[in-house]
């Protein structure tokens, strides 16, 4: 982008260790604001409640994340525990992190009662994000990963036909796809004799990008509008801010539930919606309402990306789907976030970063075998599919400048944490000798002891 801006090559820089610090920009902010160390709290999650799993009747874990608060309305309909919903500390997230203790040991009581299976089926009708937790023998086999292709079979001549975890974000105009890597020298007579060839989907018709002095990155001069809430949108949306963008955050008229996450810092506000949702402006919207979703139209004509992640269905019943903004916008690059993908049984369903790992085998890296499972403390389903939809957003724009075509692009939290498992999946396909990656069906790896504390090493190389 900053070539096609400026006309000239830039050098970048990635280190390892900022990328690792970034993604757990959301247990920092909790940090950074208290000054206090995060318990560890098992499958749990400091900033909500009740978000973490229960042993049920059949001995089978459940994931439960409840992380808006009509969610925990519809859980304790759910589960049939009418004196929880009539209790007053319990009604806003924030006096359920207070009160966490009570809460989740009359919920441990409660789903020992039936099955997890049972419990899914009751969730599920209430729309309360839930999910078993699965292991790699189970996982290609979900109705849901089979239906949005997360794992897909690529045929190599030489070994057969080997798994990868699915590119998680397409683009309408220009989508993208997996193909075999070579084998060492497979292509050196063809590049000898024919060179590199030409790069990229279709041929610039010009430049179609913002002119004028660079004073805040290179993607100044674009306009965002991020209609979602939560992790996902808002720090993708946060990428592109301080990459140089205008956002302009809509929030409903009752806020971004993430205002209410763990112990207020000021205002009743916690300290992961701050983090989120720096260098951003603000706007709040009831699209419910004809004016309001007619200011939103103001606004995206004179915008360059859309982010949200209520989906094409609803998004189409409020006359905003992507067809419908296109004709308006034909520049607009629309970006659509959901929880499990756009096909399937579970497409209409919430999620929750503990049910994403749940249903990607995360936890099975992490704790003891048989015991309670051990959630990945970064957000790495939500954050991941941050990155991934930042990805297709600007390859999205990269097309739009050299032609001003905008597109649509899709990405799925589930199909993100999946394509994070990379090389596992190849892992398990057939292997010689394998005991699993990391931690994986053994105890935990705890380091050797040195003079003052433990200390990991991890050799990757002979020299």
């Amino acid at each position: 982008l900053s070539r096609l801006r400026g006309g000239e090559g830039i050098r970048t820089e990635n280190p390892q260790v900022s990328a690792s610090v970034a993604i757990q920009a959301s247990r920092i902010a909790e940090f950074l604001a208290s000054g206090e160390d995060l318990p560890r709290l098992g499958s749990g999650c400091t900033t909500t409640v009740p978000h973490r799993a229960f042993l049920c009747q059949d001995k089978r874990w459940l994931a439960v994340g409840v992380i808006r608060d009509a969610q925990w309305v519809g859980l304790c309909k759910a589960i049939g525990a009418a004196d929880l919903l009539e209790d007053p500390r319990f009604v806003t997230n924030p006096g359920r992190v207070k009160n966490r203790e009570e809460i989740e040991e009359r919920l441990e009581a409660i789903f020992r009662d039936k099955p997890a299976r049972w419990w899914v089926l009751q969730l599920r009708k209430r729309k309360v994000p839930v999910s078993l937790f699965y292991d790699y023998e189970s996982i290609p086999d979900l109705e849901q990963v089979r239906a949005n292709r997360f794992i897909v079979p690529i045929k190599y001549s030489r070994v057969g036909t080997l798994p990868f975890g699915n590119i998680p974000f397409q683009l309408s105009k220009t989508p993208v796809s997996l193909r075999p890597g070579p084998w060492p020298g497979q292509d050196t007579e063809k590049v000898i004799e024919e060179g590199w060839g030409e790069n990229g989907a279709s041929p610039a018709k010009g430049y179609f990008g913002p002119t004028g002095p660079v004073a805040k990155g290179v993607l100044d001069g674009v306009t965002v509008v991020d209609l979602t809430q939560g992790l996902a949108g808002p720090y993708a949306s946060l990428l592109l801010a301080d990459a140089g963008a205008k956002v302009i955050k809509v929030e409903p008229p009752e806020g971004d539930y993430t205002r209410g996450w763990g112990q207020p810092v000021t205002d009743e506000v916690g300290a992961v919606f701050y983090h989120l949702n720096r260098n951003k402006e603000g706007e709040r919207l009831d699209l419910r309402k004809k004016g309001h979703r007619e200011r939103l139209r103001e606004l995206l004509n004179g915008a360059d990306i859309l982010i949200e992640e209520e989906g094409q269905v609803r998004m189409r019943r409020l006359g905003l789907a992507y067809q419908e903004l296109a004709k308006e916008n034909p520049g607009l690059i629309y970006c659509t976030i959901t929880p499990h993908g756009e096909r399937g049984p579970l497409r209409n369903q919430p999620a929750s970063e503990l049910t994403l790992q749940a249903m990607s085998d995360f936890p099975n890296m992490l704790g003891v075998p048989g015991e309670e499972p051990v959630r990945m403390g970064p957000d790495m389903a939500s954050l991941g599919t941050s990155l991934y939809a930042t990805h297709g957003i600007l390859g999205a724009l990269y097309h739009k400048w050299r032609t001003g075509e905008g597109q649509h692009v899709t990405v799925s939290m589930l199909g993100s944490i999946l394509f994070q498992r990379g090389i596992n999946w190849l892992g398990t396909k057939n292997p010689d000798d394998w005991n699993g990656f990391i931690d994986y069906m053994k105890p935990p790896d705890q380091g050797y002891q040195a003079k003052d504390r433990r200390i990991i090493l991890g050799p990757i190389q002979n020299q």
